[in-house]
């Protein structure tokens, strides 16, 4: 594909000396992490660069990730580790984005959590009280067992399902979120979005085919985290640039928030990927596209 081609009606193409002017009337830069900024544990060539240099333009810098297995304080600490000075207000994970908009409508019930004990953490940081992470792995023959002696514990106060990624996910966290689902009164939540399939994450995918319910998406592409961001920083989405690497998350994200956006091809999507769906998904088109966020540190 010639990687200066428009592939949609949207003025798709690649961020260069062209129109570098763009970055100008941006005031507020939002970047995704994993696959932008770093990959695991790995850097990205200078990205930490790149995130002081558009500090130093007078751009803010946001960073929003859809993981839930690490706490507001530890994404900032892993900035930190990398040489990324920002406040600690403009990171967000998932998880802490779900605990913000549990707060936002007054929640005060218990949580019955299947995910990380990074996203329990956070919710709980907050004055939430959780039930759930940790719980035994046991057996469906067990749980059934369990279930016919009375002995499965079910918390009468539980009023809301909180899902993250959950590397002990098992047959006894979905029957008792599916119970605690059955009360019609629940919320129920999911953390973030799976990229590979473009469906909620399988965790509470399972859940939802067991009761007939959806998940409430609360990371990216959902725009609370915008909204949450805009109404603690005054943000105008006009002038405002997300940052990605995936088109069904990010790029959605900052489509449907008004924002411009621009692809880096060090993660998940390919400009392939952009390519089939330029017909259907016009939402998942972003407006520019560059190899890696390091290649934006001399159009600064």
């Amino acid at each position: 594909m010639d990687e200066n081609k428009s592939v949609s009606s949207k003025n798709f193409e690649k961020l260069s000396v062209n129109n570098k002017n763009i970055l100008s009337d941006v005031e507020n830069v939002f970047l995704d992490c994993d696959g932008v900024i770093w990959k695991q544990n790995e850097l990205l060539n200078k990205a930490n660069d790149v995130i002081k240099k558009l500090q130093d333009n007078g751009k803010n810098v946001f960073l929003v990730t859809n993981s839930s297995v690490i706490t507001q304080d530890g994404l900032w600490r892993k900035c930190l580790s990398f040489g990324i000075s920002l406040n600690k207000d403009c990171t967000i994970s998932s998880a802490t984005t779900t605990a913000q908009y549990l707060k936002s409508i007054s929640f005060k019930k218990k949580i019955y959590v299947i995910g990380s004990q990074e996203l329990a953490e956070e919710l709980q940081s907050l004055g939430f009280c959780c039930v759930g992470p940790m719980e035994e792995n046991y057996e469906i023959s067990h749980i059934l067992a369990m279930t016919q002696n009375g002995e499965l514990d079910f918390d009468p106060e539980v009023g809301a399902v909180v899902v993250g990624l959950d590397s002990g996910f098992n047959y006894g966290k979905i029957f008792k979120a599916s119970c605690y689902l059955t009360n019609p009164d629940c919320i129920f939540l999911g953390c973030s979005f799976e990229k590979k399939y473009s469906i909620p994450n399988t965790n509470y995918y399972l859940p939802e085919s067991a009761t007939g319910r959806k998940a409430t998406i609360i990371g990216k592409p959902s725009r609370f985290i915008f909204d949450f961001l805009s109404s603690k920083f005054d943000l105008k989405p006009e002038k405002c640039l997300m940052v990605g690497d995936t088109i069904q998350t990010d790029i959605v994200f900052g489509n449907d928030c008004g924002m411009k956006t621009l692809l880096v091809l060090t993660g998940f999507s390919s400009l392939e990927d952009v390519e089939k769906v330029r017909n259907e998904n016009e939402e998942m088109i972003p407006h520019y596209f560059i190899e890696s966020l390091g290649d934006i540190y001399d159009l600064i």
